[in-house]
């Protein structure tokens, strides 16, 4: 078994990837749409890691580059999840300690698939309290990939839909 595919057969991590990709730039847009609505400015935005398009990568090819550069902004990744999450969310260790040393921002949404989804923005200082305060465990959500739990009310949430 491949260790990024977790229990999924290639094909199914393959069109999770596609649905995934498509997901954060909806995510991705509908927080520009909220930054258009309260400063009258669209910032424009670029892809930065590869992949974004949804193809599957190689091995050798993945990394942890943020997914886009807003200007205005910086480096930005999006994380969601689909339930709406009331107690603990995981990030995979790796992925956070890159995102630190890349200085960006993570947009994580929760509740993706529900009729209300939150989102808050995770900036580097709390990448750095979330480390220094939060368990890490093997995650089994994540493949059994160290992870660090995370309690839900270390945020405050905001409607991403409004």
């Amino acid at each position: 078994m491949n260790y990024r595919f977790d229990k999924r057969s290639k094909k199914e991590f393959q069109q999770d990837i596609k649905e995934a990709t498509k997901i954060e730039e909806a995510i991705l847009n509908l927080w520009l749409d909220k930054i258009e609505r309260e400063t009258l400015i669209r910032p424009k935005y670029k892809h930065l890691a590869d992949g974004r398009d949804g193809s599957f990568l190689k091995d050798k090819e993945v990394d942890s580059t943020a997914d886009f550069e807003v200007i205005g902004y910086g480096k930005i990744e999006v994380k969601f999840c689909r339930p709406f999450l009331k107690t603990r969310f995981h990030l995979k260790k790796g992925q956070l300690e890159s995102y630190i040393k890349q200085n960006c921002i993570i947009i994580i949404v929760n509740g993706w698939d529900t009729h209300h989804p939150v989102f808050t923005l995770i900036k580097p200082k709390m990448m750095d309290k979330i480390v220094e305060e939060c368990e890490v465990i093997n995650y089994g959500g994540m493949g059994g990939k160290p992870s660090y739990r995370i309690p839900t009310d270390m945020f405050i949430w905001r409607p991403l839909n409004e």
